[in-house]
């Protein structure tokens, strides 16, 4: 499945090396760093697991998973649609907060002064960058939490 992903990864990212021939010099530099950042990226990987590797004779050793920590897929797709919801709701500010703490607890992180330093600073950096640096106004969801 993952070499799937990768070749899937490749792809899209010569089709965009592709798709910028007809942009403009600057318009095209973000595109393109990114594009052959992820081919060379693809390709060591490639690399270090079909080479570097099998010629050493080491396999990663496989291990049965915890139990207790592999919950699966469903509950971060959840935190994921809640949160989504949660901008609509709260805006973008008190969903991220609420989120950037949730998110931890729901890993098992049970560090609360770190979680909350980690969660409230973030925030802070996002919403403040959105705000001075982009000038994007952030929703404000339909409680209206100015913040």
């Amino acid at each position: 499945m993952e070499a799937l992903l990768l070749v899937v990864l490749a792809g899209f990212a010569a089709l965009f090396l592709f798709l910028t021939k007809d942009y403009g010099t600057t318009a095209a530099l973000f595109p393109r760093v990114v594009a052959s950042a992820s081919l060379v990226f693809v390709a060591l990987d490639i690399l270090w697991k079909y080479f570097v590797v099998e010629k050493g004779g080491a396999k990663p050793k496989t291990k049965a998973p915890d139990q207790t920590s592999n919950k699966g897929w469903v509950s971060p797709l959840v935190f994921q649609a809640g949160y989504l919801g949660l901008i609509y709701v709260a805006g973008f500010s008190a969903a991220t907060l609420a989120y950037l703490i949730a998110c931890p607890w729901q890993l098992r992180y049970r560090n609360w002064l770190v979680i909350i330093l980690n969660a409230v600073l973030l925030t802070f950096a996002i919403v403040y960058t959105f705000h001075t640096v982009f000038h994007v106004r952030l929703p404000k969801g339909m409680l209206g939490i100015p913040w």
